[in-house]
């Protein structure tokens, strides 16, 4: 699932800072990345959505004033065949998620679409989760996730079949806000993640009890190297997308011959797409783009 751009272009620095961006963006120029990069998707066969569509006249004149839309992934998440909506932790986004999900509930079956009734002021986006198997679910507890979010869904992902959640807490600034700008998942036995978390321990909880872990270990637990970063531009080198087991998806601006600097990644087949000027609102790739099924893999 997808979103076109805010029609509205954001006019100098000023501003940029105000509403939480890192530049002035011109609307045509972030309209022409957003359907180059939706033109590569599907060109790889990707079902492309674009929730704005199912909107109705009222609805979408406000949604296209809505600055942030095009960064869907924080709205929900699927984990197997349970769709879990978010919660945004800045008010500005409110709107977008509650039309969203009310465009969402539409195409799932009741039993599929779960909203948390979490508590007063729990917060849930979903650049803070990773799937990183059939077993385990990391999330950031930071700036924009709360641990009382992830109290009101555990029960919903040990049900959907995971049997762990690994909770990482990490620094509460704005190049670390969510877990996707600091950690991906990049093939079937390797992570990418800046070289700082390895000093982070994860709460690993399960349905019976908790437990405490490093970072590295528990990657290592669960089968996956991790490639550290010393080095990185956060969103064009970390805010890739997973298209398939063999492909990314990255930014035109990503170093990708620091990313890929591993021998496990010898034979990736990457596609670079020019998102430059959707990411001066302090979104990449992984963050416009929610996938609501995948392949599966045997």
């Amino acid at each position: 699932m997808l979103c076109k751009p805010s029609e509205l272009s954001i006019p100098d620095m000023k501003t940029a800072y105000q509403v939480g961006w890192k530049a002035p963006v011109d609307k045509r120029k972030a309209l022409a990345s957003h359907l180059n990069m939706r033109q590569v998707l599907e060109e790889q066969g990707i079902q492309v959505i674009d929730y704005s569509e199912y909107l109705s006249a009222t609805e979408l004149k406000l949604n296209d004033q809505l600055i942030n839309r095009c960064y869907v992934r924080d709205l929900a998440g699927v984990v197997r065949k349970q769709v879990i909506t978010g919660r945004p932790a800045i008010s500005m986004r409110l709107p977008e998620y509650d039309q969203a999900h009310q465009v969402m509930q539409s195409w799932f079956n009741p039993d599929r679409f779960f909203t948390p009734n979490g508590t007063k002021g729990a917060t849930l986006e979903f650049g803070d989760v990773s799937i990183l198997n059939r077993d385990a679910i990391v999330i950031n507890v930071g700036k924009r996730t709360s641990i009382g979010a992830i109290e009101s869904i555990k029960q919903a992902i040990f049900d959907a079949g995971f049997s762990e959640i690994a909770v990482i807490d990490l620094p509460r600034h704005d190049d670390t806000m969510h877990l996707d700008f600091n950690f991906n998942v990049m093939a079937a036995n390797l992570v990418v993640a800046k070289s700082f978390l390895r000093f982070f321990p994860l709460r690993v909880i399960c349905r019976e009890h908790t437990r405490y872990a490093m970072f590295e270990d528990y990657m290592r637990y669960h089968g996956y190297e991790v490639h550290a970063l010393s080095s990185y531009d956060t969103i064009p080198d970390i805010n890739f997308l997973n298209i398939n087991p063999e492909t990314i998806l990255i930014s035109q601006q990503a170093n990708t011959a620091r990313v890929l600097d591993h021998p496990k990644l010898k034979q990736k087949k990457v596609i670079k797409v020019d998102v430059t000027e959707l990411e001066k609102g302090g979104g990449g790739i992984r963050c416009m783009t929610l996938p609501l099924r995948r392949r599966e893999i045997s």
